[in-house]
């Protein structure tokens, strides 16, 4: 039977009508907020509200919540309480202790750098096979100026020497210096007797 039937029957009792009673005020108690836990162990407490000392702390079986017994229980976090009568008598914060790298961690911490070193030398190779291939064109054309010059020379030795002599037009031909003045007078008194 809910509260309301119970309500009319008593209503019914009285003899008073459902109608002229006024219906009694319902207030709804929230319900409190509990925190919970697991410990180390594998069991699960909770408590109301924060963890703070003078909390009642509870069990959370299968079979019900029960009084947590007295003593330590750690959690997974590593916070350690301790419970005396149910309730809270001391907090340990969990301290941070430097976990051990994992394998994956290592191997990262020693490839990152690596990777950036390869990086490095891919672009430093880069460089040295630009200047490379400029010096292999350089020597290239130096290869083939080269060959063109022993083949001018070769040109020129193939050339026979020419053994006809030279015609010297007779104002540029050598003259004996008292021939020249014989010819100097002669012309003088020719154009004297003119």
């Amino acid at each position: 039977m809910t509260i309301s039937e119970k309500l009319d029957a008593i209503k019914l009792l009285l003899g008073v009508k459902a109608a002229e009673m006024p219906a009694p005020a319902v207030t709804e108690t929230p319900e409190a907020e509990y925190s919970q836990a697991t410990a180390t162990d594998g069991m699960i407490v909770k408590w109301e509200g924060e963890l703070e000392t003078g909390k009642d702390v509870i069990l959370i079986t299968p079979e019900g919540d029960k009084p947590v017994p007295d003593g330590s229980i750690e959690f997974e976090d590593g916070t350690i309480i301790t419970v005396s009568g149910g309730k809270i008598t001391a907090i340990t914060e969990a301290t941070m202790t430097p976990t051990e790298p994992t394998l994956a961690e290592q191997m990262a911490a020693i490839i990152e750098p690596l990777k950036a070193e390869i990086e490095t030398l891919k672009t430093a190779l880069a460089a040295h096979e630009t200047k490379a291939n400029e010096t292999t064109e350089q020597l290239h054309k130096l290869q083939e100026v080269q060959n063109k010059t022993v083949e001018l020379v070769e040109e020129i030795n193939r050339t026979p020497e020419t053994t006809t002599p030279v015609v010297v037009p007779a104002a540029f031909a050598k003259v004996d210096k008292t021939d020249r003045v014989k010819q100097i007078a002669e012309a003088l008194k020719a154009i004297r007797n003119k």
